[in-house]
């Protein structure tokens, strides 16, 4: 069995440009030595995969009785954070990587998420009698959803009118009006001053799901000792405090990410790259399989 170093060459280091924050800062340093263990026991990425979203409902069911109980929802959601690490570093490890395992992993954060916010929203509504805690929820979850839409924009557009448009001709007048000299663009590099990029990471890491429910667990262990305090005729504990400031900074946040979409561009330049790749891997001749690749099935 290879060390924990040769496991992160392998199982990391192709994706790590991809990783989020919360990933570097914990996430990968955590779930190499859970994939270890895994390999060693013989668990497939699709066993992961499928542990993951097992814990990860389980934790949103137990949010909706709060209290106590949320301590152990918000525990199996980042448990399930983990797993959904380990099922690729597996999936990577194997060579047994597939588009059916990423739709499957990609429909399973929205399951988990949706459920997060629904249940916390109907647990702390259970706890303090406050409505608006059921409003927050659906605020937060919806800006959270529409930052997902907002990401994924330029595949969905890529697709359907240039992959799955059935006039040729007019899939070719896009790529030409993306693409006029066919050379793409140089990615300009954005040096921010040392405090901004301070500004930017902390508001990265607060409104990412993820570790929302860190401190959402640090909450709900404050709140079992009953801190709770009241704000005019609003009754407010540890969790529902972090709720509202989730339910106005996500929103803010898409707003301000969709300004900055649509005035510097992003739309264009993300097509333009996808076309740009896309004419990349069609040029590539299919080499042979060898290996551990040859050997392996495809995941189910």
């Amino acid at each position: 069995m290879e060390s924990v170093e040769e496991l992160r060459e392998i199982c990391q280091r192709p994706v790590e440009t991809l990783n989020d924050l919360p990933g570097r800062l914990y996430g990968n340093r955590i779930s190499i030595y859970v994939t270890r263990s895994f390999l060693q026991l013989g668990i497939s990425a699709n066993a992961a995969s499928a542990l993951m979203a097992i814990f990860g409902l389980a934790g949103a069911g137990l949010l909706v009785f709060g209290r106590v109980v949320a301590i152990a929802g918000f525990a199996l959601l980042e448990i399930s954070y983990i797993l959904d690490c380990v099922d690729g570093e597996i999936a990577r490890y194997q060579r047994r990587t597939s588009l059916l395992a990423a739709a499957y992993d990609y429909v399973t954060h929205l399951l988990i998420k949706s459920a997060a916010y629904i249940c916390l929203g109907i647990g702390l509504f259970g706890e303090l009698h406050e409505p608006w805690v059921l409003i927050a929820a659906f605020v937060a979850l919806l800006a959270t959803l529409l930052q997902k839409f907002l990401w994924d924009l330029a595949s969905i557009l890529f697709c359907r009118k240039l992959l799955l448009l059935p006039d040729r001709e007019e899939a070719m007048r896009f790529i030409e009006e993306l693409m006029p000299e066919g050379v793409p663009e140089a990615p300009r590099i954005v040096r921010r001053a040392g405090l901004r990029r301070v500004l930017g990471a902390a508001r990265s890491l607060f409104l990412n799901f993820d570790v929302a429910v860190i401190l959402l667990l640090f909450a709900s262990v404050a709140d079992a000792f009953g801190a709770r305090w009241t704000v005019g005729h609003i009754v407010l504990n540890a969790k529902a405090t972090l709720l509202l400031a989730l339910a106005i900074a996500l929103p803010v946040h898409f707003v301000d990410s969709l300004i900055t979409y649509v005035r510097k561009g992003h739309l264009h330049r993300d097509l333009r790259r996808l076309t740009v790749r896309s004419r990349e891997i069609a040029s590539r001749e299919v080499r042979p399989a060898r290996g551990r690749e040859a050997s392996a099935a495809p995941i189910a």
